[in-house]
């Protein structure tokens, strides 16, 4: 009976330290690698799959600040090696460069909550350094806990990788399949719970790196069929995703892994995974020729269609010009698109008429532009500290090296998002602290945590916690809103809105709910003259806040001539294009409106100018003048 109560007692005593001391801290890891990538919740907000992942980060962050005694302490053992200062000194120098270029930027509210699509602000990124700060400092004092600390990422990302893959062939009792399913080619893009499929492929990179490197440990071999399981659901996922990032990334880790692992590999097991890499292949071509696997084709003929992988290279290249205006600091975290469309080229534009650049989708780019040198000189410290460590430190590190190399390799072509920010912070703390104690012993550190430190965490959780609670009630709010103009209630949409009027976090989603209210008007004759008018305001309020005023400029101007407005319309359009002057949408209804106007030498300007921007054929311009002329003309009105 003794021993049995003493099987009982044995997990909890894995979260002791050395010296005995109970740690909470594994409960922020469940929460960062478990619970926020698979965050979602439809129905309940409107960024359904960003708004639950930033609550769970927020929670993360006010946990790491309440028990902050689990980890302070180890931060003196990582100011004992040479990677783990040089680690902690970008760590500083990065958060001093975002808020000195949020604080600097020309969107100051944008810079500190981020754009909808992503909450990529200050705000959120200083609660990912925090998080990845505080698992460096526990691991340094814990290097034995690793192993355990990265349980919740394999947990999440099988979870991830049966849900992806059920996805792809239309199960999907969550998200409706319409939003990652494309009708040209019949693509299925399955995004998982990670909200695209780039996204979902890089976040199981280091899953499937990690799992082969448990694999490789000594163990029961039913153990090493849950990881070879593990290993080929993620690569199926990633394959079935259809994401060219991820793939390179694959590869890149892949021959890391090979190389870190070389000494662990029997002539038995490379003769087993070339057995399984041709099995794979033949297994993967036989697949795309059958019904199941159309989408697969779909996705391997929009390859063969877009060889250069879209609009990167002309936006990279065209962004050298815009890091130029604010070399040092930076335009401010999450402006790109605010900045880029002011220096977009005509060719750029007529190539891509119809694609929203959002971001640069370059993690070195993309920091460079928003943070400036500095910014980007930080990052490349940290990660630098972080590889040297991984290639210096145990064999153990052998999975998190090769996955952090492979979503690094994959983030060079995509944007950075909450999970994918927080993998990668959180790995390459862990890499340093696996180097700052490779020994395996632990220094004589101070377990003491000073009491500056500890007031100032106390005074920093709320702060932490409302960020992240406002967050959730914006984005709540519009849902309801939203909820409220499909049942047709627009007194209580209108309601609802006052709540998206919080000072933080600003953008909300007011260009989302103009359109919804636009929807209804053209739908409900009878609330139509209500709907038009709150969708204006919204629209309105959208040109002072949103990531993309171009945008919410062009919905007042399609407002203001669907009521008659002609006048108030063109200058709406006409602003659009002072802040997005080679997109051609504005040229083309501004040509319209100017042409009923009787402008017709300038509403004819204005649609050339709009054709060759869309790429349209000169005879379709002039038939679409004539068109309008004749309108104009049985309909005469004053050119002013």
């Amino acid at each position: 009976m003794q021993v049995q109560q003493q099987t009982i007692a044995s997990p909890p005593d894995r979260l002791r330290t050395s010296s005995g001391e109970r740690s909470r801290f594994p409960i922020v890891l469940w929460l960062v690698l478990g619970a926020l990538p698979l965050a979602v919740a439809p129905g309940v907000f409107v960024a359904f799959d960003l708004t639950p992942k930033l609550l769970v980060l927020g929670a993360a962050a006010c946990l790491s600040l309440v028990w902050i005694s689990d980890w302070y302490p180890g931060l003196s053992q990582l100011a004992h090696s040479r990677w783990g200062r040089l680690y902690l000194g970008a760590v500083a120098l990065q958060a001093v460069s975002l808020i000195a270029s949020s604080l600097s930027s020309g969107h100051t509210g944008l810079s500190l909550a981020g754009t909808t699509w992503r909450r990529y602000g200050l705000a959120t990124q200083l609660m990912i350094l925090l998080v990845g700060l505080a698992c460096g400092a526990y691991f340094a004092r814990r290097p034995e806990q690793v192993s355990n600390g990265l349980t919740p990422l394999l947990v999440a990302g099988a979870a991830a990788a049966i849900f992806g893959i059920a996805q792809y062939f239309h199960y999907d009792f969550l998200i409706d399949p319409k939003l990652y399913s494309m009708d040209y080619l019949n693509v299925v893009r399955p995004p998982s719970t990670l909200g695209h499929a780039m996204y979902f492929s890089a976040f199981l990179l280091p899953v499937l790196f990690i799992a082969a490197a448990r694999g490789l440990e000594p163990g029961l071999a039913w153990a090493r069929v849950m990881w070879l399981t593990l290993i080929l659901i993620s690569i199926v996922a990633i394959v079935l995703s259809g994401t060219r990032s991820s793939m390179l990334g694959l590869l890149a880790g892949g021959l890391v892994f090979a190389f870190r692992s070389r000494h662990r590999w029997s002539r038995r097991h490379a003769l087993l995974a070339s057995a399984a890499l041709v099995i794979f292949g033949l297994a993967l071509a036989v697949f795309s020729f059958t019904g199941a696997g159309e989408s697969f084709r779909g996705r391997i003929a929009q390859w063969n269609e877009d060889s250069l992988g879209g609009p990167r290279l002309l936006i990279w290249r065209e962004c050298l010009g815009l890091f130029q205006r604010h070399p040092v600091l930076g335009g401010g975290p999450e402006t790109f698109a605010q900045q880029f469309r002011t220096v977009e080229s005509a060719s750029l534009a007529r190539a891509y008429p119809e694609h929203y650049l959002e971001s640069p989708h370059n993690l070195l780019l993309e920091t460079g532009l928003a943070q400036g040198a500095v910014g980007l000189l930080a990052l490349i410290l940290l990660i630098g500290a972080s590889l040297m460590s991984g290639f210096a430190s145990a064999p153990l590190s052998s999975g998190l090296l090769s996955g952090l190399i492979a979503t690094l390799a994959a983030l060079q072509f995509m944007p950075f998002s909450v999970a994918n920010a927080l993998c990668v912070y959180c790995f390459c703390a862990i890499l340093v602290s696996m180097s700052a104690t490779r020994s395996g012993v632990v220094r004589n550190a101070s377990r003491s945590t000073g009491q500056w430190t500890r007031t100032l965490a106390i005074l920093a959780t709320p702060a932490v916690l409302l960020v992240a609670v406002l967050f959730a009630v914006q984005d709540w709010a519009f849902a309801r809103a939203g909820d409220a103009i499909h049942r047709g209630d627009l007194a209580a949409a209108a309601s609802y809105r006052g709540l998206s009027r919080l000072r933080f976090p600003q953008p909300g989603q007011d260009l989302w709910l103009s359109r919804q209210f636009a929807t209804t008007a053209v739908s409900n004759r009878d609330q139509a003259p209500l709907a038009l008018r709150l969708a204006a305001e919204s629209s309105e309020w959208a040109e002072r806040s949103s990531e993309e005023p171009f945008n919410a400029y062009y919905q007042s101007a399609a407002l203001a001539l669907a009521v008659g407005d002609s006048i108030r319309g063109e200058e709406k359009l006409r602003a659009a294009l002072r802040l997005a002057p080679e997109w051609y949408k504005p040229h083309v209804l501004l040509a319209e409106s100017l042409i009923i106007r009787g402008c017709t030498e300038q509403g004819t300007a204005q649609a050339r100018q709009a054709a060759d921007l869309a790429g349209v054929r000169h005879d379709e311009i002039e038939s679409t003048i004539r068109r309008l002329k004749n309108l104009a003309s049985s309909n005469p009105q004053t050119c002013r």
